[in-house]
Parts: structure tokens; sequence; C-alpha cells
């Protein structure tokens, strides 16, 4: 199976049938085994998180998917060779400590429209049957989500921060899927589900193929 050309078949899908571009952003978790304050001084646009020893890795939304992919890619490299120049090592794992907050890639989903004029503006009102799609196939598509036995420990210790069943909120960090907004508009999708263990270029191919059945097929 070539997720890159299923993922690229229907982000071509959205822009063909609905006029719409998936804009995705994301923000990786993860361990450091001991405390590693060069990490910070790396420049990789990398924050605390709320575990001890946790960080988190933020790369900003983008159309360019693949580029994403491959930011992805090359900053968890960078991570790991700064890490091991101090004699430390990063854990790329979706709950490695029962007592410790767990590990995840979440994912930002919008769409931008074409306008026309070579401009493109970002809505919200699409959205809806996105999320219909992404919950309905959710299930089905746990494998791009959740890899691993061990993945599905994030899920099951109490905790506010992990998603706990096929849901979605505003604002709330224990649904599959959070809508981010401001007082005005939803902005954006939170997909919640993928632990830190997973494949990106798997996570985001079913993100995009569960947003699209969700338009065709008009899911609410």
């Amino acid at each position: 199976m070539n997720l890159k050309k299923i993922l690229l078949h229907y982000k071509e899908k959205l822009y063909k049938e609905f006029n719409l571009i998936p804009v995705i952003g994301c923000e990786l978790e993860f361990y450091i085994n001991k405390p590693c304050p060069e990490i910070m001084q790396a420049d990789l646009g990398i924050v605390e998180e709320q575990g001890k020893n946790q960080f988190e890795l933020r790369l900003g939304p983008t159309a360019d998917i693949p580029l994403l992919l491959e930011g992805i890619e090359a900053s968890k490299k960078k991570i790991i060779k700064v890490l091991k120049k101090h004699g430390a090592k990063a854990l790329f794992v979706a709950k490695p400590f029962d007592v410790q907050p767990g590990s995840a890639l979440h994912m930002h989903l919008n769409f931008s429209q074409d306008v026309g004029g070579g401009k493109f503006e970002m809505i919200s009102t699409v959205l809806d049957h996105a999320i219909g799609g992404l919950l309905y196939t959710l299930p089905e598509l746990m494998i791009f989500f959740a890899p691993k036995k061990d993945s599905y420990k994030r899920y099951i210790v109490k905790s506010m921060t992990s998603p706990k069943n096929i849901s979605w909120g505003r604002n709330n960090r224990t649904t599959a899927l959070r809508l981010v907004s401001n007082c005005v508009t939803v902005a954006r999708i939170e997909h919640r589900v993928a632990g830190a263990d997973v494949d990106p270029l798997g996570a985001m191919t079913a993100i995009l193929f569960g947003a699209y059945i969700g338009m065709k097929e008009k899911i609410s």
C-alpha cells in the first residue's frame, strides 16, 4: 500500500470535488530519559509539556502536507542528534510512564478555499461533515492512530488530556476531536487520537480519507 499516493489522491479529490485545500499543523510530544536543558536551545520549535522531562515539537499549519511530513522526520532526527550529543535519548512512545501524561501526535485540520484571483480563504463551515466522517471512520482506522498494543495505554489510564471515546467537543481534551475555537467561530479540528508512536504519513492519510468521506456522504 503506497500511503503517499493515497494521501495525495484524497487531497486532490477534496480540491476537485469541493474546492477545498486541507491545511494541517501538528504537535508531537515526547519524553527525554534524563534532564537535558540543551534541547530548549536547539531552535526547533520545542516547548515544555506537562510531564516530567516531557516536551512538545510544534510545526505550524501548511497546505504542503508532504513538506510537513518531511519536517516532522527531519525535526525528530535533529532532536535525536542533539540529545545523543549530551548523552540523552528521546522517547517517542504513546505512554512510556503510567504515572505521567501520555505523548501524542496532535494534528490540527482546517481547509482553505480558492476564491479566485490567486486568493485563498480559511473556512470552517465544512467542518461539520469533516467531523462526522472522521468519527465514522475512526474505529476501522485505529491501526493508523494506535499501531501497537501499548499504544492503548494512553487511552485507558485516567487522564484529563487523553481521548476516552469516539466523540467531539469544544475545547475538551478528553474527546477524540477537539474544536479549537475563539468566541466567534470554530477555527479548526484538533485530532487528538494519534500517539507519538505513529507513522505520521499513515495518520494524516487516515484523516484526509475520513474528512473526505464525511463531505462526500454528508455525515453529520
